[in-house]
């Protein structure tokens, strides 16, 4: 038994081992002469946003260095003065430079603090991941304004377009390679936990189960097994989570009164120009069917608390249906998490003994051909 008890715990030693560690980070900064530099962990987002110090040095002689222990593999902040660069604190050598550059821009030569960051394999495919992320938003905005632009050449845009779609594919594969061929490494499933709402749940499992044990239950990895449970909770044929909220006019409105219904759960907001460009559809399939056991729920995830848009939203698109402020019902923010709604519009169609029919995240043109399949019109 001893023995027995011994195996058992070198291995939970050698487990606790592989997450934890003691990062080692040092670095050049040849302009910053009796400055600080930070190691800094940002959680939360905009007003929320909380910042805590892991560690600093003062940059002696040019150089700096900072050794300490962690808990687990993760993403933090290194910042120079005011500029920072997110890179993975590991159990392994990092090394930061941190150099004046001149950019030129309008004529105009400017000089800017670059910060680099390079360390083992993991801080390799950490790096190679978030370019690529980088490189596709700059891109997109770039095509996002220039169509916006009155001077605006329409074939100029396409073209670009088209070269952004083929970037796309490219960069798909670089991520797949990533993955695939790192399956060890932490940084597989922090790639993966980013990409499970555009992957869906065939794709985020094909690429999680080979991962290795370690690399599973590292906060990513437990973070991708949430995603995936949650993924399956909520796929076709599955039982839909009951919930109870306030409606418009203050009444309890629960999934469960819909029980022998067809129901269709809209969830949007009066924000989303995107939500309110389909109501026309849905007034129209809601006259059209209402009277044929079907009916909608609609689930608003509400940028402000006071509801004005909201209530003006409904009023405008002519919606009779009951309605859904989740931001101000308590447990609003865990139906979008039961749900898995991680874009707007999202809408979802139940039957009526409970299970989902079919989830529609953004366009949803086939709702229209699935009532009617299901109607016989």
């Amino acid at each position: 038994m001893k023995i027995k008890h011994l195996i058992i715990a070198v291995a939970l030693l050698a487990a606790a081992q592989l997450k934890a560690g003691t990062y080692n980070v040092s670095g050049t900064w040849k302009e910053g002469e009796g400055q600080w530099v930070y190691i800094q962990l940002q959680e939360g987002q905009r007003s929320e946003r909380v910042v805590t110090n892991i560690d600093s040095a003062l940059v002696v002689n040019g150089r700096f260095s900072m050794r300490g222990s962690f808990d687990d593999v993760k993403e933090v902040t290194f910042r120079a003065g005011t500029t920072t660069k997110v890179f993975i604190l590991e159990n392994a050598p990092i090394v930061v430079t941190c150099e004046m550059v001149e950019r030129e821009r309008d004529g105009n030569i400017t000089t800017n603090l670059r910060i680099t960051v390079e360390g083992s394999a993991e801080q390799s495919m950490y790096n190679t991941f978030m370019d690529i992320r980088a490189t596709e938003t700059l891109l997109m905005f770039g095509i996002m304004f220039a169509s916006q632009r009155e001077d605006a050449i329409p074939e100029q845009i396409d073209s670009v377009s088209r070269a952004y779609l083929r970037m796309q594919e490219r960069n798909k594969h670089v991520i797949d390679s990533l993955i695939i061929n790192n399956p060890d490494k932490v940084m597989a499933a922090f790639i993966i936990e980013r990409l499970t709402n555009d992957w869906g749940l065939e794709k985020t499992e094909e690429m999680f189960n080979p991962l290795a044990p370690h690399v599973k239950t590292s906060t990513s990895g437990k973070n991708v097994q949430a995603a995936i449970d949650i993924m399956r909770a909520v796929a076709q044929g599955a039982m839909a989570p009951n919930f109870t909220l306030m409606d418009l006019d203050n009444k309890p409105a629960s999934l469960s009164d819909y029980k022998g219904k067809y129901v269709l759960l809209d969830f949007w907001g009066s924000w989303c120009g995107p939500c309110r460009r389909t109501h026309p559809k849905l007034v129209e399939l809601h006259a059209k069917y209402g009277n044929k056991n079907f009916d909608i729920l609609g689930l608003a995830s509400e940028r402000d608390t006071d509801g004005v848009a909201w209530k003006e939203a409904i009023e405008k698109g002519g919606l009779t249906w009951r309605q859904v402020n989740l931001t101000t019902n308590e447990t609003g923010a865990d139906v979008l998490k039961n749900y898995n709604v991680f874009g707007f519009p999202t809408k979802i169609l139940v039957g009526p003994t409970g299970e989902i029919i079919v989830t529609y995240v953004g366009a949803s043109g086939e709702l229209e051909n699935k009532l009617a399949e299901i109607f016989g019109e």
